[in-house]
């Protein structure tokens, strides 16, 4: 029976380790481990030890096992040692006075003969992550760096990085860092790279490691030493080197120029940009050099994987952006094949557009034209919006292209008439003149298409150039006469910029169609925009009709438009800031570092601050998140607003806000246009009836309702957990926009607020940013909070507020605008 209990915990289960143990196992691994006949056994005691360690991956806490697993740390069998060490690593932080036991230990086999052993027990050592330990840690790491073997010599470098990461003072006091610097010159190459990675960390805050002729040198005699991945980190670091003459630049190029042949994308890479970096100050060697250096690019495009290729693609686009005329000649390499993924068909279709130029500009047009049709939406859609953007490029080729573009109208395609239509209306805009072509076949398109963006841009064509064609009010007419079962806001708010710049072309043919458009949509309030619009345009036309005209620009608008500058212009810029960045993630996601990256070097963990998920890794400025009052604040504030005058609109300001009520209640998201110091306002004096009716309407403005008084608290407490539970819980909610004039310190807002009773709970600093919470206590108990982010280069203070009653949010917004009032905003902002 006793043999029987001994050999039944022996037994594995069916599915293997990594099946979902019982909690209850920690006992059962205990007797395993403590059990002389498994201790004897080296393989059962492999099996007891890899049982702890496939417990401790499905997130039980092993930790009771530590002692008996310290003592399996001494057992001579370097498998049992790697899997120890790694349930030591992960449990020392949590038990720091019984990692005192394992040290003794991991000494010992740092004097080990076996240099495996050795390395392992040093890294190990190094992986604790327990400041008390240092004094234990420091001698082996000496000891390690001048070890006889190479092996052990780099991963006691690499241990130096490690507790540099957990104590930098005692690194640098130590003299390890001149034993790193030293061990530059030694043989083995692993250890060599392994120094050069080390060293840029630590002096990563003086831009990394000091780069000299002679150490650049070494490195690049020594290059093919070094294993693939090794000459990535040299070749990268040999880019930093600038040489002192152009015969010297020549030299190392020369030196580089096999590498790119090697197998391995990343050796290429790195020496592509080793090319590019040296030879950017010398201009009459570029073309030769990207001639050079594109080959190897495009084979990795064309033979690699799927990825491989987008990657070498996003690098080929940045040096086409220097040399627009570089892939003149290979320009069918870009050509998407059947089997290509979609990202990469839609990265080559880029390609195509940016690569073509006149001589080639046949072949790319009838690839083009092939991807109009094929079965993927958003090809065909991307290949039409090439096809305008090459349009406009080259104007001598404008015409052929813009023909391209109409005949796509006769297929009958819902998806790509819809894109047709949207990249008409910017090749309209440098091409006015061809208008006439379009223009006939809009009247078939308004009734076929019905993707609202699409009907959007017919109905622009039509207010746009409608005097070229004789049909466009009655094409117009119909739209407006079904505008009450239009659903879509983007078509009734182009529908009434369309109608009155037609009605000043065109005004008998529009006049009773504008006043039944503006009719309908002023009385209507499904679309607040679309309602707004109305309001204003009729306002403007009661007011003064040249006027209006005036504003609509539509005297000068063919020769304004031929002037428009596109967006896509700006984007050169930032592909230059890329070329910099060569050989990185930055490239890959098109993006500057700095718009994803805010690590910070040592790679210690930085939690940032954004939104609701960081609350605790933000700084709370006093204890309990409470802000210093200044003595105006230790009273009872009643903020009563005073009366607005009417303005054109019958609106105030650009500050718009939603409220979103509790569930089971309808969802209010209305952008109403507020003034901070609105109150009580009295009937407005631009009632629609009561001026002249252009256009046989009638209507009233309904007078606004009196605010009412909210008391802040003076003093008001709220710990930081309460503070966070009531954010989340809260549903009613407020947001609002607002400029300020100048720039304020974070001590500065949080002072002005305090004085006003609301107080800070956290403020942060971001990149290019800073956030705030704040609250305030009602009289009535209730909390109001306060989400407040300040872009600094636009100036502009987003704000978020919560309360339990809905009806406080809209006077809260008004309280704290009328904080910043006169000191950091101006009072008509």
């Amino acid at each position: 029976m006793s043999q029987q209990h001994q050999s039944q915990p022996q037994q594995q289960r069916p599915g293997g380790y990594f099946v979902d143990p019982k909690r209850g196992e920690v006992g059962e691994l205990r007797s395993l481990l403590r059990n002389p006949e498994i201790q004897r056994d080296v393989k059962k005691h492999r099996q007891a030890v890899q049982k702890v360690i496939a417990t401790m991956t499905h997130g039980i806490d092993v930790s009771p096992l530590f002692s008996e697993m310290i003592m399996v740390s001494a057992s001579k069998d370097i498998t049992l040692k790697k899997m120890v060490y790694l349930y030591l690593c992960n449990y020392a932080e949590s038990n720091s006075e019984l990692s005192l036991l394992v040290i003794n230990t991991l000494q010992k086999d740092c004097r080990d003969e076996n240099p495996m052993i050795r390395g392992l027990a040093l890294r190990n050592m190094c992986s604790l992550r327990l400041s008390s330990l240092l004094e234990y840690i420091l001698p082996p790491l000496k000891n390690g760096l001048a070890d006889r073997s190479p092996y052990v010599r780099k991963t006691a470098v690499m241990g130096v990085l490690k507790v540099y990461y957990l104590n930098q003072q005692a690194i640098l006091d130590s003299g390890l860092v001149s034993t790193v610097y030293s061990l530059l010159t030694e043989t083995s190459p692993v250890v060599v790279v392994n120094c050069l990675v080390v060293l840029n960390e630590i002096f990563s805050n003086e831009g990394g490691i000091e780069i000299t002729k002679p150490l650049a040198y070494m490195f690049l005699n020594r290059l093919l030493e070094f294993n693939e991945w090794a000459q990535g980190i040299v070749l990268d670091f040999v880019r930093r080197y600038s040489p002192t003459s152009e015969d010297e630049v020549y030299e190392i190029l020369n030196v580089l120029d096999s590498r790119f042949k090697h197998a391995n994308a990343g050796v290429v890479f790195a020496a592509v940009n080793v090319f590019l970096q040296m030879t950017d100050s010398l201009p009459h060697l570029l073309d030769d050099v990207y001639q050079r250096v594109k080959v190897p690019l495009l084979t990795f495009m064309s033979t690699g994987t799927p990825e491989m290729s987008y990657v070498c693609l996003q690098h080929l686009h940045i040096l086409l952006q220097r040399r627009p005329r570089l892939f003149e000649s290979d320009i069918k390499l870009f050509f998407c094949k059947h089997q290509e993924p979609t990202y990469v068909k839609l990265k080559k279709l880029e390609l195509l557009t940016d690569a073509a130029s006149v001589a080639n500009i046949q072949d790319v047009v009838d690839e083009l034209t092939a991807y109009v049709t094929d079965v993927d939406v958003e090809m065909a859609s991307r290949s039409i919006a090439a096809l305008s953007k090459i349009a406009m490029r080259f104007e001598s080729c404008a015409e052929f292209c813009i023909n391209q573009l109409i005949s796509f109208l006769e297929l009958d395609i819902s998806h790509v008439s819809a894109s047709t239509l949207l990249v008409l209306t910017d090749v309209l805009r440098k091409f006015p003149d061809r208008a006439a072509d379009v223009l006939p076949q809009l009247s078939h398109c308004l009734s076929s298409v019905d993707i609202p963006e699409a009907r959007a841009a017919i109905i622009w064509m039509l207010g746009e150039f409608g005097e070229a064609l004789p049909a466009s009010p009655y094409l117009l007419e119909t739209v407006v006469e079904n505008v009450k079962d239009e659903p879509s806001h983007v078509v009734r708010q182009q529908l009434l910029t369309s109608c009155m710049k037609l009605f000043f072309k065109r005004a008998p043919e529009c006049q009773s169609m504008l006043g039944q458009l503006l009719e309908y949509e002023v009385n209507d309030e499904t679309h607040m925009d679309v309602h707004d619009r109305a309001l204003l345009y009729y306002r403007l036309l009661r007011n003064d009709v040249e006027q209006a005209a005036r504003i609509l620009s539509v005297e000068n608008g063919a020769a304004a438009l031929r002037a428009t500058r596109f967006a896509e212009d700006e984007l050169l810029e930032t592909r230059e800031k890329l070329l910099e960045v060569f050989n990185s993630l930055s490239v890959v996601y098109n993006q500057v570092p700095e718009a994803f990256l805010s690590q910070q070097v040592p790679y210690t963990q930085h939690k940032a601050a954004y939104g609701e998920r960081y609350f605790a890794s933000l700084t709370n400025s006093s204890e309990g998140g409470q802000s210093t009052h200044d003595e105006a604040s230790r009273r009872v504030i009643t903020l009563q607003h005073q009366s607005s005058t009417g303005n054109l609109l019958d609106v105030e300001d650009d500050m718009t806000f939603g409220l979103d009520h509790a569930a089971g209640d309808a969802s209010i998201q209305s952008a109403v246009p507020m003034r901070a110091a609105a109150a009580a306002a009295a009937p407005h004096s631009h009632s629609l009836h009561s001026d002249q009716d252009l256009l046989g309407l009638g209507a009233e403005v309904a007078p606004r309702s009196s605010s009412v008084g909210v008391q802040l608290v003076p003093n008001a407490t709220l710990d930081p957990q309460n503070f966070e539970n009531l954010w989340f819980a809260t549903t009613n909610s407020v947001e609002a926009a607002m400029t300020l004039s100048v720039v304020p310190t974070m001590a500065e807002l949080e002072r002005t607020f305090a004085a006003n009773n609301i107080a800070t709970m956290a403020s942060s600093e971001e990149l290019e940013a800073m956030r705030f919470y704040f609250y305030a206590q009602l009289v009535t108990g209730d909390y109001v909070l306060i989400e407040a982010v300040f872009d600094i280069p636009s100036q502009e203070l987003a704000v978020t507020l919560k309360a339990d009653q809905a009806p406080l949010l809209g006077e809260m917004v008004r309280i704290f605008k009328s904080c910043l009032i006169g000191k950091f905003m101006n009072p008509d902002d």
